[in-house]
């Protein structure tokens, strides 16, 4: 398992400690108030000598992460 899976997991781990927060704003189609589990500030950093960080507990379309990588190094050519 990759450092950026161990890390995904500890973050979902303190997420479901948390208590059930009830937005008002927001309501379910049957009326119900939507509810939400939330962490603020969370910076995850990763060292790029040991490995990429890249999520493997989960299916990625490869072809997508491509094209967005493709879609920010050809905008940091045009700054």
């Amino acid at each position: 398992m990759a450092i950026v899976d161990e890390i995904f997991k500890e973050n979902l781990k303190e997420i479901l400690k948390q208590e059930w927060e009830i937005d008002n704003r927001a309501k379910w189609k049957d009326g119900t108030p939507v509810k939400t589990k939330r962490i603020f500030g969370v910076v995850n950093k990763y060292d790029l000598s040991k490995e990429f960080p890249i999520l493997t507990l989960r299916k990625h379309n490869i072809k997508s992460l491509f094209k967005e990588i493709s879609w920010i190094y050809q905008k940091n050519q045009t700054m």
